[in-house]
């Protein structure tokens, strides 16, 4: 017979989130009641809220045990079921918590009136990295919903899985069948905006989320960061501009999904950003209320003579702006002092680019196909002492990677221009212009500042002559250029841009071609100066560079700056004219325009900006195109973007320095 007195106290303390009481008492109780499935569970859920997740595993094994031995072969008892699961997902013991649900998913009785068990096997199955798994307890409960009010609702559920199982055409299927059943649905719209967005179907994304709006015209989106970078692919600007207040306001329901790298389109005020990826980060994590790091203390390296492991992790290694940037910089890397590992994670292609980073490395592990425990166990096995996340919240991006490695010091660099918001990285990769000082309360991570611009650059890459006359420009125009995509440029940005050209008689501006469509909404704001506003059609990288240098000056976009491409104006010996504001992204063509030598080129208000691009314009004459052709076109200086040795000596120092901390 059970000890009730014991046991009600125990329940007390858990439910007062009294958890050191709650263990005392569990452990207490196991002497009499070990192969008590309750009294393991309980154990194990104490020790993770105390942070002793480690310690929890033994007990949450045993709870899983004791469940499946003590079950009746007809029905299982769910609630326990779903406990114990979520905890065994949140401390990454999926082989178990896998096989607690193939093993039961067929015995459980679903409400026929409510979803939300089902959702939570379906959100256990994709934490531990099983949505085949997922599709198979959907599939179990189908003849349950498929015909009730609740078919659309089960049928996202169907789409979301098959979406992390790679079943693309499940997944869009899936969306068109619950439209049949209910083609008004709203959220369905949302969710099909959302996949549609996801396949750079912009122009389909954007006409759902207009229906949507028709439909509804008081629709509450709970993917308002999705919507709002699906609009800023190819949507209108005015609907764009709606949505960015409304969220910049937090005028927004609870939502089901956020995307931190649409909140550095949005707006550059740091507290919003760090909102943002804070919120982000926390369905990232695994366990609940993990301390930062960055707060903690780590015992230094010892000193042995032995090279120090660093681990470069991207979706990138391919043709992409970042295997553009960093590809000199993994080959410059003092083999004397570092051993460098690269993982390819989530995309890759058959470039040229990927060939030659991959042979810069000392060694590489194509990742892609891989799952994230099979990349956390291939990167624990090189001992690595630092691991570098080139990608942070950008596209192929693992949300969970960096929350299950252990060990090594966690450095954000270079792919994402923004804080993560996530309590397991150590460092993020910065220098005194992007990140001043003063604004480090904006970061969670430990900013670490480089002695140059924070930002590698490869000096190998290789242009393709163009020719003026193949670039469509009028002859003896001055050129004002941004070649940023259509996602970085917005309303506001637009006007700036409009009041300089109308201000400089025989000017032009030179725009990166968007499509039919986004072009079309570009030039209604661009209403004055139609007939001087140029488009440059997508091209290969170096006939790209070929052609920037016909340029005159480079107009910074904002809140999101030019970052490859005033790299790319740099090397071209283009200037350009920042427009720096508080956030990280808006303030990374700020630091390469002053490390190039031209600290003077920025402006912190549209009023200067614009002054500055008029007063560029009239003393504009060849003597100083050449004056600042020779100082931008000055790479072996020190310190500037495209001094790689200089940038890489830089890195390594502050690696060095990390480990010594």
């Amino acid at each position: 017979m059970k000890d009730s007195t014991s046991f009600a106290a125990l329940e007390l303390a858990i439910d007062n989130q009294d958890y050191e009481r709650g263990l005392e008492l569990a452990i207490a109780l196991s002497e009499n009641y070990h192969a008590d499935v309750y009294i393991q569970y309980t154990i194990a859920h104490c020790l993770i809220q105390l942070g002793r997740a480690d310690d929890a595993k033994v007990h949450l094994e045993v709870a899983a045990f004791l469940f499946t031995s003590s079950q009746d072969s007809a029905s299982i008892e769910i609630d326990s079921w779903l406990a114990i699961l979520r905890l065994l997902a949140r401390i990454g013991l999926t082989s178990t918590a896998s096989k607690l649900i193939a093993d039961h998913y067929q015995k459980v009785k679903w409400d026929p009136e409510s979803l939300e068990k089902i959702k939570e096997v379906n959100r256990v199955c994709l934490v531990i990295e099983e949505p085949t798994l997922a599709l198979k307890v959907l599939d179990h409960a189908f003849t349950l919903y498929s015909e009730t009010s609740l078919a659309s609702s089960y049928l996202i559920l169907v789409a979301t899985a098959a979406h992390a199982a790679d079943k693309e055409e499940l997944e869009i299927q899936s969306y068109i069948k619950a439209l049949e059943v209910d083609p008004l649905n709203t959220e369905v719209h949302s969710k099909l905006s959302r996949f549609l967005g996801r396949s750079k179907n912009w122009d389909m994304a954007s006409d759902h989320i207009k229906f949507i709006q028709r439909l509804d015209p008081g629709f509450e989106t709970r993917s308002i960061a999705q919507d709002f970078y699906n609009l800023s692919k190819v949507g209108s600007f005015d609907e764009q501009e709606r949505l960015k207040q409304k969220w910049l306001a937090n005028d927004i329901v609870e939502q089901d999904s956020r995307a931190p790298f649409a909140a550095l389109l949005a707006s550059d005020n740091g507290e919003f950003l760090l909102r943002e990826a804070e919120e982000f980060a926390k369905w990232t994590l695994l366990l609940p209320n993990e301390q930062n790091r960055n707060a903690t203390v780590k015992p230094p390296k010892p000193f042995d003579g032995s090279k120090i492991r660093l681990g470069y992790v991207s979706p990138d290694f391919r043709d992409h702006a970042v295997c553009h940037l960093i590809t000199d910089l993994i080959h410059s890397h003092n083999r004397d002092r570092f051993e460098v590992f690269g993982y390819g994670i989530s995309m890759s292609d058959n470039s040229p680019h990927r060939k030659k980073i991959i042979s810069n490395f000392d060694k590489f592990h194509s990742l892609e196909e891989s799952k994230t425990v099979d990349i956390v166990k291939q990167i624990h096995n090189d001992s690595l002492d630092i691991v570098i996340d080139l990608a942070g919240y950008t596209q192929g991006f693992n949300q969970t990677l960096f929350g299950r490695i252990g060990g090594p010091i966690k450095v954000n660099y270079l792919g994402y221009p923004g804080t993560t918001g996530h309590p397991n990285y150590d460092y993020i990769l910065a220098d005194p212009i992007v990140i001043p000082e003063s604004y480090d309360r904006f970061y969670s991570e430990k900013v670490w500042r480089l002695d140059c611009c924070y930002q590698a650059n490869s000096p190998s890459r290789r242009a393709t002559e163009v020719a003026f006359r193949d670039t469509g420009l009028p002859e003896g125009a001055f050129v004002f250029c941004n070649f940023n995509g259509r996602q970085k440029i917005n309303r506001e940005t637009l006007c700036e841009w409009q009041k300089i050209v109308l201000a400089c008689p025989d000017s032009v501006l030179w725009l990166l071609d968007p499509g039919s469509d986004a072009r079309t909404e570009l030039l209604k704001v661009l209403n004055q100066i139609q007939s001087r506003v140029f488009f440059a059609p997508f091209t290969d990288t170096p006939r790209h560079l070929g052609r920037v240098k016909h340029a005159n000056l480079f107009l910074d976009s904002f809140p999101y700056g030019a970052h490859t491409t005033a790299s790319d104006a740099i090397f071209s010996g283009v200037p350009i004219l920042a427009r720096s504001g508080e956030g990280f992204q808006s303030r990374v063509s700020h630091s390469i325009i002053h490390y190039a030598g031209l600290p003077e080129m920025f402006a912190t208000t549209w009023e200067e900006f614009n002054q500055k691009a008029i007063e560029f314009y009239q003393t504009y004459d060849q003597k100083k195109r050449k004056n600042i052709e020779n100082i931008l076109l000055e790479t072996d200086r020190d310190k500037h973007p495209y001094n790689i040795n200089w940038t890489t000596r830089q890195v390594e120092n502050a690696y060095s320095a990390m480990l010594a901390q």
